[in-house]
């Protein structure tokens, strides 16, 4: 394990600068530090030699050439070029540096003897373009070369020059009086010396701006709209750029001019709300490549840094419609690409950036130690290693982490891509800095940072994102994170909201760094690291920081986490899978808080029950009957049995009186569940009044089945659901919302709808709880129940599984009641397929009997597909026993009624139905009286009703009120044989009967007197 503080290692400072690793180019030209402190490694040797391989075209081709510096905020774009312009100028520090020394020794011959007019221009300085370069090659030129004859690029030089004529044309008494002698005081009055100096300033001097001011006030009217006394005016740039080319060339001796138009496009993001303006100016960008127009005679090479990534991913700036607000500039600009190259300085320099800049190491052990720190850090799950790698983005890989730990690859990403969205000053280094130096007293040597600790530095800054919506996004995301989830955290924690209290509490470190997480993700949904967040990303992303009692338990504590933030919070929605759902926090600005206020009326005990209801049901697949009794049909056995469920206050003798632990029909069997809501009561007072009337009551078919008290929070919760819920049924929402356009409204319902979304899987996850099928927690759980589910049947003791859902333990608990109940009654679902028995089955078994019955053996031959039929039904039910393809009749049924009929030679249906209870309690009534047909079939028995024999009826068709009669007649063996080749059952005799008296008819013979009397007596 490795000891210690990561200062202890690596030099962090105790204070960061917001200007710290920021070069503005025009303040990094001539500084030694520029080059000492530029870090080179061998792709940024490439672009060096690519941008000098560009400059040796133009001038060997005198044609212009352009290249955009393609770079991610703060790769180094201003310092690459402030390095370039030192090699130009022939800075021996720069042409010696190490890794770069090379690359000017290639260039070397055809760089020496040129002469490059340097001109860094810095953009955001500028109104315009023009400006920015006709107007810096002025002020260059001066700087450079003072007494030098300036380009002619403002347009106020042709009116010095009409001026000029007008003068010497008139002279100079004349030419005074032309001008304006207003009484406000302008300064000594003209004469000819002051007229010699003011025609002779450079434009932009103080002469020779009021000068102009009194042409266009006097003389020169016409020429007002187009020159303006208060600001320069240039020429257009495509003419101007000739124009100066020309100078550079014929009066400067320059082969070349070279641009360096530091933070163009930067400066064009700040006009995003003007797309006309932006549309203008990157127009005149186009003019940067070869003229078609106007020849230049010293060719002009243009390096244009694009800051923002203009390929098509938006990082930012964007409306709740998804729709590119930074669309404008890119297309803009995107629109003459063909006229640059590119010259790319890839991400993938930052980790040796990085290294070299903040985290080398003190000394040779500190290195040591740090690789040891390293390999502690990374010693994750495959999955986490992903993340950290960042596969959803440019995946990183062992060594590039290792020259950034304590920041991981997808933590690098991350901030390089969020400091381009949302600073303007600070680039990434500059926060990584701060990060460590406010982590300086805590972060270990082992640890990694977590990604959620860049809100930290971004929310404490002052600078600002880059455009007016995302400013507005970014206070919001802070409104929302300090005075909403804050508060709630530090409450659900129990602190005071000391600093040092929170940093020092893990779980709510730990959850603060998951709202961070998700607030960027808000801010800069298209960074690719914070796509597709879900639990699991978001442990990996904080890893280190999501402290669990158990290995690998980050997942669900973060789980746990979303589950209640998203609770709490409409802006959290949380969608996908139960166990790894995925997140997406959405800040729109309308205040649903504020929406629910005007709805808590609808929070009351009634509506808090149906909501309990409503999400109970669901977890024991129940439908709503709008009763206070719920009946379910459940497959027992093969059998349906009714099973009643009764919601409520099992303490409330009022809610629930004693007739209510009763079933309401019989053979049914009753579930009442313990209502987990009981202001002022405990588990154990219903459970003291149970157990009194399991005094009273004789045993009914009854569980209740008591619940542990639901928490405080959940109760909130619950309170929150009623609201919610009522809000968002029928047109309420816009009942409340009057005033709120249809976009807003939509937004307020998308989140309400989360919120209510939420809130119901965590109060069913209590409910879980509550009913003990998931192990208790806490936050979910007040007061325990002693006991689970009590039985009124003595002798048993019904148990709750841990770990099955809700209807599989509804389904459990009555089946044992009924195992209970009826421990000897047949399975005719022996695979426990849930199919309950069906009438056609049973008279399939009928039909057996009485084939069966016809054979002196008792023996039938059953068709296949009867086969399955006899072994489910009637080997159980012991009518008889099916082999493997033939049915043998069995005795038990017969001789057991035959012994309860006691001679008896008739019993109505109804003594039949009792004798079988009494000997198989607990067989439904279609498999009861299935027994009763297979037992007249058997013995030979007439159905008899109201005094007439009828035919066997349908086994749906049996009624108390019908009788079995059998035979007492015989017939003399001699005349039984000539007649008989079986046995007639009595339910044949009708039709044998007629046979007879045919025969009787024909023959006339004495002995078919003898038998009709007796078959027919």
């Amino acid at each position: 394990m490795t000891e210690g503080l990561l200062r202890d290692l690596v030099a962090i400072p105790e204070e960061a600068h917001a200007g710290n690793f920021v070069l503005a180019l025009a303040e990094g030209i001539g500084e030694k530090s520029t080059i000492t402190e530029y870090v080179l490694t061998e792709q940024l040797a490439a672009c060096f030699d690519q941008a000098l391989g560009l400059i040796k075209s133009a001038v060997e081709t005198s044609s212009s050439r352009a290249a955009y510096l393609d770079g991610s905020f703060g790769s180094g774009k201003s310092h690459f070029m402030a390095v370039l312009h030192a090699v130009l100028r022939g800075d021996p520090e720069a042409r010696g540096k190490e890794g770069l020394a090379a690359v000017v020794a290639k260039h070397d011959p055809w760089l020496r003897g040129r002469k490059f007019l340097l001109l860094p221009s810095q953009l955001p300085d500028s109104p315009s373009l023009d400006t920015a370069i006709l107007g810096g090659y002025v002020a260059q030129v001066s700087k450079l070369h003072p007494g030098a004859s300036l380009p002619a690029v403002y347009r106020d030089d042709e009116l010095i020059a009409d001026a000029r004529a007008l003068r010497g044309r008139d002279g100079d008494e004349k030419f005074i009086a032309q001008l304006p002698r207003g009484e406000e005081p302008r300064g000594a009055a003209w004469g000819s010396a002051s007229l010699d100096a003011a025609f002779a300033e450079p434009p932009g001097g103080k002469g020779r701006r009021r000068l102009i001011g009194d042409l266009l006030a006097g003389p020169f009217r016409r020429y007002e709209r187009a020159v303006r006394a208060e600001a320069e005016s240039f020429i257009t740039l495509h003419e101007g750029l000739a124009v100066i080319s020309k100078h550079a060339r014929e009066v400067l001796g320059y082969d070349a001019v070279v641009l360096m138009l530091d933070e163009l496009v930067l400066w064009l993001s700040g006009y995003a709300g003007h797309p006309d303006k932006v549309r203008e100016e990157a127009q005149k960008v186009s003019k940067l490549g070869e003229p078609a127009e106007y020849e230049r005679s010293a060719p002009i090479i243009s390096f244009v840094p694009r800051q923002r990534d203009l390929g098509g991913r938006d990082l930012g700036g964007r409306d709740p419609g998804g729709r590119d607000t930074a669309g404008t500039v890119a297309g803009s600009l995107k629109y003459w690409d063909d006229r640059f190259s590119s010259i790319r300085l890839d991400d993938g320099n930052l980790p040796a950036i990085v290294h070299e800049r903040l985290l080398r190491p003190k000394d040779a052990d500190a290195a040591i130690a740090l690789d040891a720190a390293f390999e502690q850090a990374v010693s994750v799950s495959a999955q986490v290693w992903e993340t950290l790698l960042d596969a959803h983005g440019d995946p990183g890989d062992r060594d590039a982490f290792r020259l950034t730990y304590p920041f991981s690859p997808v933590f690098l990403h991350a901030v390089v891509d969020i400091a381009g969205a949302l600073q303007r000053e600070r680039t990434a280094l500059t926060l990584m800095q701060q990060l460590l130096v406010d982590c300086r007293d805590t972060l270990r040597a082992g640890q990694l940072m977590p990604l959620g600790a860049i809100f930290d530095v971004l929310a404490v800054g002052a600078d600002q994102p880059f455009t007016d919506q995302l400013r507005e996004e970014f206070e919001q995301a802070k409104r929302f994170y300090t005075s909403r989830v804050r508060p709630y955290l530090l409450t659900r924690h129990g602190l005071t909201g000391r600093p040092d209290a929170e940093q020092s509490h893990a779980r709510f470190r730990a959850d603060d760094l998951i709202v961070k997480t998700l607030l960027l993700a808000a801010l800069v949904p298209n960074v690719p690291a914070l796509r597709g967040l879900t639990a699991s990303r978001l442990a990996a992303l904080n890893h280190g920081s999501i402290v669990t009692m158990l290995p690998d338990a980050e997942r669900a504590a973060v789980r746990r986490t979303l589950k209640e933030l998203g609770a709490q919070f409409a802006e959290l929605r949380l969608s996908g899978s139960e166990d790894d759902p995925r997140v997406v926090l959405a800040l729109v600005g309308v205040d649903t808080e504020e929406i629910l206020g005007h709805a808590r009326h609808a929070d009351d005990d009634a509506a808090r029950r149906r909501v309990i209801r409503d999400l109970l049901w669901e977890e024991l697949g129940l439908a709503d009957q709008g009763t206070h009794l719920t009946a379910t049909k459940l497959i027992w056995r093969g059998t349906g049995r009714r099973v009643e469920v009764v919601l409520e206050n099992a303490r409330d003798k009022e809610r629930l009186p004693q007739t209510e632990f009763v079933p309401g029909q019989a053979g049914a069997v009753r579930v009442v569940m313990d209502y987990p809501v009981d202001p002022g009561f405990y588990p154990s007072d219903a459970l003291n009044r149970v157990r009194g009337l399991r005094q009273e009551l004789s045993g009914p078919a009854t569980l209740v089945w008591f619940a542990h008290q639901l928490s405080q929070q959940r109760t909130t919760d619950l309170s929150s659901l009623v609201v919610v819920s009522y809000v968002l049924e029928r047109d309420r929402l816009a009942d409340l919302t009057p005033n709120l356009t249809a976009d807003d409204r939509y937004y307020a319902r998308t989140q309400l709808e989360s919120q209510r979304d939420t809130l119901r899987v965590r109060l069913r996850a209590a409910l879980r709880r509550a009913y003990g099928v998931d192990s208790a927690e806490d936050s979910d759980l007040g007061s325990l129940a002693e006991e689970q589910v009590i039985a009124f049947e003595p002798g048993l003791e019904p148990q709750v599984l841990l770990g099955q859902p809700l209807t599989g333990a509804l389904q459990r608990l009555s089946f044992q009641l009924l195992d209970h109940l009826y421990p000897g009654h047949p399975d005719f679902d022996p695979n426990v397929r849930g199919q309950e028995l069906k009438v056609t089955e049973l008279d399939t078994v009928v039909r057996a009997v009485e084939a069966a019955s016809r054979d002196k053996a008792g023996r039938y031959q059953v068709p296949r597909a009867d086969v399955a039929i006899l072994n489910k039904v009637a080997s159980p039910l012991k009518l008889g026993v099916m082999h493997e393809t033939a049915f043998v009749l069995g005795h038990e049924w017969p001789q057991l009624i035959e012994r309860k009929a006691d001679r008896t030679p008739e019993a109505n249906v109804r003594q039949l139905r009792e004798w079988v209870d009494e000997e198989q309690p607990g067989l439904p009534g279609a498999v009861r009286d299935l027994v009763v047909a297979c037992y007249a079939i058997q013995t030979d028995k007439a159905w008899i009703r109201a005094g007439q024999q009828i035919d066997m009826p349908d086994l749906t068709k049996l009624a108390d009120d019908m009788v079995l009669r059998g035979s007492n007649g015989a017939v003399d063996p001699p005349h039984q044989d000539r007649v008989f080749s079986r046995r007639i059952p009595a339910g044949e005799v009708p039709a044998v009967a007629e046979e007879i008296c045919a025969a009787a008819d024909a023959n006339r013979g004495a002995e078919f007197e003898i038998l009709w009397r007796v078959v027919t007596r």
